[in-house]
C-alpha cells in the first residue's frame, strides 16, 4: 500500500507552522503533526485496517489532514480577529484553545497580554500554573497557582494543581495541605484523594514531616480506597501492584508504581469538540455550514442522553440551536433580498425582509 503525504505551511504572528499528515503502513495509522519553526508541537493519529483500497486510504489521509489543517487555521483566524479586543471571555477562550493544542508559548504570551490590563483574573494565573506544570517548571507553576488562590481561594482545582506542583518539588507537607483543601472544597474529587495518598507516601519516604509519616500505610490506603470508590477505573494493574508493594512496606517502589498509574479519564462531557466548534464559529461565522452546526447539535444531544443532569450541556445545546437559527436566518435574509432585487414591489418579501432584519441581532 502506498504512503500518502500532505502538508501545509501556515504563518502566524511572524512564526512559521507546518501541518503534515501521512499514513504509516507499518503502524496502520494516519498521523497528523503540527510543527513550529521546525520543532514538533504535537501529533495525533487514527488507526485504519488493511482492507482499505488505495483510493479509500488516499481519501482518509486527505480528509484527516484537512481536518487538522482547518482546526489550526480556525485557531489562527480567531486569534487575529480578537487580537486587540478587551472581551475577556473571548481572550480566555483563545488561551484554552492554545492549551488544548499544546501551543504553550502562544498561550503564555496571550495570558501575559491580558494580565497587563486585568491582573486580577484568577483563572489566568491558574492556566499559567497549569502550563508551567505541563512544562515541568514546578517553581513557576507554584508561584502562578499561589497567585490564583490569593485571588480566589475556594476553587478546588487551584489547590489540587498547587498540590501537584508541591509534590513534584518534594514539599510534601504543603502538598498534603493543598490536596486536603481540595477534597474539603469538593468531597467527590477523586484525583485529589489519589494524590493525597501519594503525598503522604512521598512524605514517609523523604521524612519531611515525621508526624505526617505516622501510620502511613493505613492513611495512604484510605486515600486510595476513596479515590477508587469515586472512580473505579483508577484500579488498574499498576494500582494493584502499587498497593501490594505498599502493604509489604516497600514504600519507594510503591510510590514509583502508583505515580505511573495511567489516568485515562476521557472528557466524557465533550469540552474538546465544543471548544473547537466555538473557535471555528467565532473566528469566521460564515465558514460553518448548516450541516456542520446540525452535526454539532447531534453530538450534544448524544451526550445529553448519557449526562442529562448536566446543566452546562443543556446550555450548550441552547447556544448551538441559536447559532443554527442565526445561520438559517442569514440565508433567509439573502433569499428575501434576492426576491426584492428582482421585484422591488414584492410587498410580502419586503415585509419578511424587514422583520428578519429587525430581529436577527436578537438571536446572538
Amino acid at each position: 500500500m502506498e504512503s500518502y503525504v500532505f502538508d501545509d505551511v501556515m504563518d502566524f504572528s511572524e512564526t512559521s507552522y507546518l501541518v503534515k499528515t501521512l499514513n504509516s503502513e507499518a503502524q496502520k495509522r494516519i498521523i497528523s503533526s503540527v510543527f513550529r519553526s521546525g520543532s514538533l508541537i504535537y501529533s495525533r493519529y487514527e488507526s485504519y485496517n488493511g482492507t482499505l483500497s488505495e483510493d479509500q486510504l488516499f481519501t482518509r489521509v486527505r480528509s484527516y489532514h484537512e481536518h487538522a489543517r482547518n482546526n489550526v487555521d480556525a485557531l489562527f483566524k480567531f486569534s487575529r480577529r480578537y487580537a486587540s479586543t478587551r472581551e475577556i471571555g473571548k481572550r480566555i477562550l483563545l488561551v484554552r484553545a492554545f492549551m488544548k493544542n499544546q501551543m504553550y508559548s502562544e498561550a503564555l504570551a496571550e495570558i501575559k497580554t491580558i494580565l497587563e490590563f486585568n491582573a486580577n483574573l484568577s483563572v489566568l494565573h491558574f492556566y499559567e500554573g497549569k502550563i508551567h506544570l505541563q512544562l515541568a517548571e514546578y517553581e513557576a507553576a507554584a508561584q502562578s497557582l499561589l497567585q490564583a488562590i490569593r485571588l480566589k481561594e475556594d476553587f478546588a482545582d487551584y489547590h489540587f494543581c498547587l498540590g501537584r506542583a508541591y509534590l513534584r518539588l518534594d514539599k510534601c507537607k504543603g502538598a498534603i495541605a493543598e490536596f486536603t483543601r481540595a477534597v474539603k472544597l469538593n468531597a467527590y474529587y477523586s484525583e485529589a484523594c489519589f494524590y493525597l495518598g501519594l503525598a503522604y507516601l512521598r512524605n514517609a519516604i523523604i521524612k519531611e514531616d515525621f508526624e505526617l509519616a505516622r501510620d502511613v500505610v493505613a492513611c495512604t490506603c484510605g486515600c486510595f480506597r476513596k479515590s477508587v470508590q469515586l472512580y473505579p477505573d483508577f484500579k488498574n494493574q499498576q494500582f494493584v501492584d502499587g498497593e501490594n508493594l505498599l502493604r509489604e512496606g516497600k514504600l519507594e517502589e510503591a510510590f514509583n508504581k502508583l505515580s505511573a498509574v495511567v489516568f485515562d479519564r476521557r472528557n466524557d462531557r465533550g469540552q474538546t469538540f465544543i471548544l473547537d466548534f466555538y473557535i471555528k464559529y467565532l473566528g469566521e461565522e460564515d465558514c460553518l455550514s448548516v450541516q456542520e452546526i446540525e452535526e454539532h447539535i447531534g453530538k450534544l444531544q448524544a451526550l445529553l442522553k448519557k449526562f442529562n443532569n448536566y446543566a452546562d450541556l443543556h446550555h450548550e445545546l441552547g447556544i448551538a440551536n441559536l447559532i443554527l437559527a442565526k445561520s438559517i436566518t442569514r440565508r433567509a435574509i439573502a433569499a428575501f433580498r434576492g426576491a426584492v432585487e428582482i421585484n422591488p414591489g414584492y410587498a410580502e418579501a419586503q415585509r419578511m425582509l424587514q422583520h428578519l432584519l429587525s430581529n436577527k441581532n436578537g438571536l446572538i
